[in-house]
């Protein structure tokens, strides 16, 4: 007899336990609807158009499906509280399947007034491929003075008719200590 190989599921990894945003996995929709944007998620953008996506999906029920058609640069985010000195990583799993369309994961730490504090930092831009891939920002030590950090999805190159899914954002780190 010969032995048929049989497909393994792919295991998802877990979340991280200490995640500080709100909704990552992009399964709850009560604010914006199926039209997005997500609950807790903001859009920074006059054509960026985020949407529930039920079918290409990382985990879940739910991811969201990205589109733009001109300007580069508009942005799917959230901030959230941090740690001065504190350490975070930050990770979110996409599939890009057009050739021409790309993102990047952008972290801004931000000041008690909202004020950006030095340099954005972005991961390398997203690479077209047909399975589910991450970008990453890891060891991101919060500067002196940092209150929150913003986390972005940002779109680069518009990727046409053909949207990038996202699925299962992270920000994982300390929680700011709470002032008496």
């Amino acid at each position: 007899p010969t032995n048929t190989p049989t497909a393994t599921p792919t295991e998802v990894p877990p979340m991280c336990i200490d995640n500080r945003l709100e909704e990552p996995g992009f399964e709850a929709w009560l604010d914006g609807g199926p039209g997005g944007p997500p609950d807790n998620w903001m859009i920074d953008g006059f054509d960026l158009n985020v949407q529930q996506e039920s079918v290409t999906v990382y985990d879940g029920m739910y991811s969201a499906s990205m589109i733009w058609f001109q300007e580069p640069g508009q942005s799917l985010y959230q901030e959230v509280s941090v740690a001065v000195g504190s350490s975070y990583n930050l990770s979110l799993w996409y599939l890009a399947e057009d050739q021409l369309g790309s993102i990047v994961l952008r972290l801004e730490w931000l000041d008690e007034n909202g004020f950006v504090i030095g340099s954005p930092v972005e991961s390398p831009p997203s690479v077209p491929v047909d399975y589910w891939q991450s970008l990453e920002l890891i060891d991101q030590i919060a500067p002196i003075d940092t209150t929150s950090a913003r986390f972005s999805v940002v779109g680069l190159v518009s990727p046409g008719q053909i949207p990038i899914y996202i699925d299962n954002a992270e920000i994982c780190g300390d929680s700011p200590t709470p002032t008496p």
